[in-house]
């Protein structure tokens, strides 16, 4: 019941605390470029990239970085 109550009374402070984050949050272009492709030889490999950022390119100059 306590979880309840706190969820109410805390969900439209949290709500508009995201708003502002959303309005407020630096917005960073992506490089320009193809975003899949092939290059090199050998083995096929996969790679996990953690974060919007890093997974974009930002900060390369180009995709191919």
């Amino acid at each position: 019941m306590r979880h309840l109550l706190s969820t109410l009374l805390l969900g439209p402070v949290l709500v508009y605390q995201g708003q502002q984050v959303k309005k407020r949050v630096l917005r960073l272009p992506e490089p320009p470029g193809d975003r899949a492709g092939v290059i090199g030889e050998g083995p096929a490999l996969s790679v996990l990239i953690v974060g919007d950022s890093s997974g974009a390119g930002v900060g390369a100059s180009h995709q191919d970085e």
